[in-house]
């Protein structure tokens, strides 16, 4: 009896592993990986691993509004093209491989890729990413545009778009552009009227991508140094506002937060403000989709009573976060205007920092896995070169001890990023890259470039002199120009005269 049991289970052994090994044979294994490559902003290819034995693949695309895929095409090879594409559009598409066994076709599960096609234009403040400020060609008083590809560079005429009540003078010589933000779809135009008296106000306009439906904002009247849009009808923006007596500018700043929204009743953008604090310069912004992270740091100038120094002294920073969904709602006044939430409704002060009075101020960085992370300058060195600290402290505790994770001396530190795992640091010349994933932080250098340096771009709203896209670095040198595109990995640096990807 024990013989034929253990024959019975020895047959039903083989029998197991017969059937595994033909469903093996039958199956069919998705690609390993699939990636995407913007050639333009109607242009894009993706390219995927080639299976071992595959009959082909099948490409769907994934319906956003359904989450249903869609078949495409079938395909003999392992890539596609996509023309026709719409620009400033998230797409998601999915390769399936097929396998054919008798009159049976087998296919896999799908692998997906998502990507985002670029706006078709680029908008510069006059010309300044293609001539130097001292060449006599340089017009800071225009918009200029080209296309994601960096060819078809021509002037943007805007200024005969505004209509005239909307203007305090028609002249355009009493106007000049102070800068040129591009965001979600929409282009913002911050024009400088530089005739008012005791004063400084600024008119704010928005169009879109292609340049037509103009709109104005009532977001003027103050020097915004820091913006940042979620989307076309809801974003945040930050202030250091100057005070202007009697026709001398006495540099007394508030740092003031807005939550900008569309106005049902007007139609444009309308600021709430959701947070100010008197005397302080305040940070960049960093957010994680909940909150919007920030600094406060007091302000350095001369005030109001020159004998009270008290601000200039202090050197204690103030880390916020306002919330991103609150308030829902807006609320008017009797009068009609729009009213402000409360402060302790949306902003709380998570902690305060101690830094280096000779510090300018306090840049953040970013919100990465639970950590907030920011640099500090720390102190300027006998040759010449700074020591910046760079530290991070969780955001799911309050008043935590910052962790100081390493200190770089640099010339000048001209912009920090913060993409997938890695921590990217550019420098005059040089870039370095730091992996947030372990418990230590050694910056490594990563590529050095032969001529030009970067400029200083820790202010948000000043034209970013970096993109990171689909896995690329794309640089534009300050002086001259000199565009590159550079390798995450640092494998792979190219250099052009045109701009690969330039807002």
């Amino acid at each position: 009896m024990k013989k034929i049991i253990a024959a019975i289970m020895t047959l039903l052994a083989a029998a197991v592993i017969l059937t595994v090994t033909a469903s093996a044979e039958n199956s069919a294994a998705a690609p390993a990986r699939i990636w995407s490559k913007i050639i333009n902003h109607d242009k894009v290819s993706i390219r995927w691993d080639a299976v071992s034995g595959a009959d082909g693949y099948v490409l769907y695309r994934l319906d956003p509004e359904t989450k249903a895929y869609t078949k495409v095409t079938g395909l003999a090879k392992p890539r596609y093209t996509f023309t026709g594409l719409d620009p400033f559009t998230r797409y998601t598409y999915a390769v399936a491989t097929i396998k054919k066994t008798g009159d049976d076709i087998i296919e896999s599960n799908k692998r997906k890729v998502t990507f985002t096609t670029p706006e078709e234009w680029f908008y510069t403040r006059g010309n300044s990413g293609f001539v130097n400020d001292e060449d006599p060609a340089y017009d800071s008083r225009n918009i200029y545009r080209h296309h994601y590809d960096g060819s078809g560079l021509e002037k943007f005429d805007f200024f005969p778009l505004i209509p005239e009540d909307w203007l305090f003078d028609s002249t355009e010589d009493s106007y000049y552009v102070c800068n040129v933000v591009q965001d979600m779809g929409y282009v913002y135009v911050y024009y400088e009227y530089t005739e008012v008296l005791d004063d400084v106000w600024i008119d704010v306009y928005r169009f879109r991508n292609d340049g037509t439906g103009l709109e104005r904002t009532n977001l003027g009247g103050s020097s915004p140094d820091h913006k940042l849009f979620f989307d076309e009808n809801t974003g945040f923006m930050g202030y250091d506002s100057y005070v202007n007596g009697g026709g001398e500018l006495l540099y007394v700043t508030d740092a003031i937060v807005c939550k900008t929204v569309a106005d049902d009743e007007s139609g444009i953008l309308s600021a709430l403000k959701m947070f100010g604090k008197e005397k302080s310069v305040l940070s960049n912004f960093a957010e994680d989709g909940k909150y919007l992270y920030y600094f406060t740091t007091p302000y350095r100038g001369p005030t109001y009573d020159e004998e009270d120094d008290t601000a200039q002294q202090d050197n204690t920073a103030y880390i916020w976060r306002t919330s991103l969904d609150k308030p829902a709602e807006l609320t008017r006044t009797k009068y009609g205007y729009l009213e402000s939430p409360k402060q302790e409704e949306v902003t709380e002060c998570i902690g305060k920092i101690k830094y280096s009075y000779s510090g300018e101020a306090v840049y953040t960085v970013g919100v990465k896995n639970g950590y907030l992370y920011y640099v500090i300058e720390e102190k300027k060195n006998s040759d010449d070169k700074y020591t910046y600290g760079f530290y991070r402290i969780p955001t799911s505790r309050k008043n935590v001890r910052p962790e100081r994770m390493f200190r770089m001396k640099l010339d000048t530190l001209a912009d920090v990023r913060i993409n997938t795992n890695y921590m990217y640091i550019l420098g005059d010349r040089k870039g370095y890259r730091v992996s947030l994933s372990g418990k230590t932080f050694r910056p490594k250098k990563f590529y050095t470039l032969d001529d030009g340096n970067f400029g200083w771009s820790f202010r948000t709203l000043d034209s970013s002199q970096v993109e990171i896209v689909n896995s690329y670095m794309y640089i534009h040198g300050r002086f001259g120009s000199s565009y590159y595109r550079l390798k995450l990995s640092g494998a792979e640096l190219r250099k052009s005269s045109r701009p690969y990807l330039w807002k």
